[in-house]
Order: C-alpha cells, then structure tokens, then sequence
C-alpha cells in the first residue's frame, strides 16, 4: 500500500483525545481501483471493503477513523475541473458504501484531488484506510448495529 497522505493522517490524528495518541494505533487500508473515467466501485472492489471492514469488526476495539482519498490521472478527463469532479465522485461513492456498511459518519475523512495537472501513477484508484484502538477484548465500547466498536461521539 502507498503511503498515507499526511493531511489525512492529521485530520485523523487531531480528532483523537491525547492519551491515546500514547499508543500506537493499529491501521490497516486497501486501495480501490476504478476503470478509467468512472466512479462505480465493482463487486471485486467491494469485496474488498467489505474483508477491511469485516477485520476490523472482529479485531479493533474501537474503530476510530476512516479516511477515503480519491485520485485520478491527468490522462482521465479532459481539463482539470473534471478531473475533480471525477475524483470527488470516487470519493462519495466509496464513503456511501462505507456507511451503507455502517461506518458511522462522524469517523468518515474524505477528500479527493481538487486539480490534477499532471499524471500520477495511482490512475482511478481510491485509497481507504482505517485507524483504530488496541485489540482489547472485551472491548469497553459500544458496539453499532452493524458491530463496529465505535468511541461516542465529542
């Protein structure tokens, strides 16, 4: 897996009280691939999200971040405002499968590229990746009704 942006592992890193920052936080991600100029995720990209989450069900007490990067490649669309467009597409398509699964949304992180002027080598792919606590079990937290182990809201 690529590494994580750091705007995203800010974003992430702010919303967490201090004390756990002690810690090390276990994180796990996927990357999502899309055809070249769309932004519908297949059935093999879902599965996918689905065995991330599924992991994280099982293992991670609580789950507390899950950020969503979409990118697209200079070659995709023509000027950059739809390359934008394209990549925030990605994005809101993977965040709505994403709370379909019951990731609450108050732990989702999106962003997407805003201009992309020259090609990358991550053409169509959407970057997920989910930061949690310890692998305490029991875990003190509630679990969702989905089972996702998931800290109260602030």
């Amino acid at each position: 897996m690529k590494a994580a942006f750091p705007s995203l592992i800010l974003a992430v890193t702010l919303c967490m009280p201090a004390a756990l920052l002690a810690f090390e936080k276990p994180t796990n991600g996927v990357d999502l691939s899309f055809a070249p100029g769309s932004a519908q995720l297949t059935t093999a990209e879902r599965v996918k999200l689905v065995r991330l989450l599924e992991m994280i069900k099982e293992k991670w007490c609580p789950l507390e971040g899950v950020g969503v990067s979409a990118h697209v490649d200079a070659t995709e669309e023509a000027d950059a405002p739809a390359r934008a467009a394209l990549a925030k597409k990605r994005a809101d398509e993977v965040v709505s499968e994403l709370k379909a699964f019951g990731v609450p949304s108050h732990i989702l992180y999106a962003e997407s590229d805003k201009y992309v002027f020259r090609p990358l080598p991550w053409t169509g792919i959407v970057e997920v990746e989910a930061v949690g606590g310890s692998y305490q079990m029991p875990c003190p937290y509630p679990q969702n009704a989905y089972g996702f182990h998931v800290p109260n809201r602030r």
